[in-house]
């Protein structure tokens, strides 16, 4: 087939179709009777590589001349009695890009109605398959990603927690304990030593309370389940709070990670409870098996509507981000996390985490 210039019929269809495929993002190109190719993308110099700036005839043949079975994409362009089709071709190893595999490229076309004088016309996107997979791929992970950084961010703020713990229970504590014991030894006047002394006693007491709340030794020395009971007992002496707590005396099998994610996230929904649902009675359940950790806090409160708690809404702005903290988080140790809510009929959260069958502990 000897090689000529093609000239549109319409003057001005030319620069129609180059609007067209420039707002696409993927190599796009206007085909005429599967041969001449009269608009083209910038994407499309993915696929034609050197041949758009080689001086000659663009022809679809010659842009894809480095690919295997262009005939049946091509005949398939040729065909009047097609509107759409879609063809796999294999691009040859780039060399250059150090490929050892042919590079697999979906095609895909639709028929557009031809103006008058006009060959037949196609638009025809290409698909780079292995780019899109990883793609794909990349999708898949982002939400695995921002649970571990939740999760890391979790830790992080519980290092940190235990840091200020520490130091307030061996520093500050110690210190004001000594203070009152130089008080006490000093011999000053009964009714000044007294008050001091109850001043640096109210202080301690304080700072003890404090460290407890920013991360409870009894949650790495006892477990799970010690460290909601511990919760239990405080928050109802802090608040005023009525809360029980059911469990089956097996203290769930877990990682140091999991534990504190899931501890972390009990105290969010009970303290959503005792805040939203003031004088309801809360009540915490835990049972595990060889299999699972179930853990619930339900009240029967006055309860929400859970279609309009979402960041975002002024009301509940601050509980849709701690509901949604508490979910991401759960999930990005590999469990579920289940809410339920009605107006008038309380709330109930649900917490699954799958136990682990050895001891060994995880670091993340």
């Amino acid at each position: 087939m000897t090689e000529q210039h093609h000239t549109p019929a319409v003057p001005e269809l030319g620069t129609l179709c180059e609007s067209v495929v420039s707002l696409l993002e993927h190599p796009a190109a206007i085909v005429e009777d599967g041969e001449t190719i009269i608009a083209h993308n910038q994407h499309w110099g993915r696929i034609a590589g050197d041949s758009l700036g080689s001086g000659k005839h663009l022809t679809l043949q010659h842009c894809l001349h480095n690919f295997t079975q262009t005939d049946l994409l091509i005949e398939s362009l040729r065909s009047n009695t097609q509107a759409v089709g879609v063809a796999t071709l294999f691009r040859a190893p780039d060399q250059a890009a150090r490929e050892e595999q042919p590079r697999p490229y979906e095609f895909r076309w639709r028929r557009l109605p031809p103006p008058i004088g006009q060959g037949l016309l196609a638009m025809v996107l290409a698909r780079d398959v292995a780019t899109a997979d990883r793609a794909l791929k990349l999708m898949d992970v982002q939400p695995i990603r921002i649970n571990r950084s939740l999760i890391n961010q979790t830790l992080i703020e519980e290092a940190e927690r235990r840091k200020i713990g520490q130091a307030l229970h061996d520093v500050v504590a110690q210190e004001l304990g000594e203070i009152r014991a130089a008080i006490v030894a000093h011999g000053q006047a009964i009714a000044d030593a007294e008050t001091i002394i109850a001043t640096v006693d109210s202080v301690i007491s304080e700072v003890r309370t404090l460290s407890f709340e920013l991360s409870p030794p009894v949650l790495e020395d006892l477990g799970l389940l010690h460290a909601l009971r511990w919760l239990v007992d405080h928050t109802m002496k802090q608040r005023s709070a009525n809360i029980t707590i059911a469990d089956d005396a097996r203290e769930p099998p877990m990682s140091s990670v999991t534990r504190t994610i899931v501890f972390r996230a009990v105290r969010e929904l009970v303290l959503n409870a005792v805040k939203h649902a003031p004088g309801a009675e809360i009540i915490i359940t835990c049972v595990s098996d060889h299999r699972e950790a179930r853990i619930m806090v339900r009240d029967n409160g006055p309860g929400f509507d859970t279609a309009k708690a979402t960041p975002g809404a002024d009301d509940n702005a601050s509980t849709a981000y701690g509901l949604l903290s508490v979910e991401h988080r759960i999930m990005g140790v590999g469990g579920s996390f289940e809410l339920t809510s009605r107006p008038g009929e309380g709330t109930r959260a649900v917490i699954t985490i799958q136990t682990r069958q050895d001891g060994a502990d995880e670091h993340a």
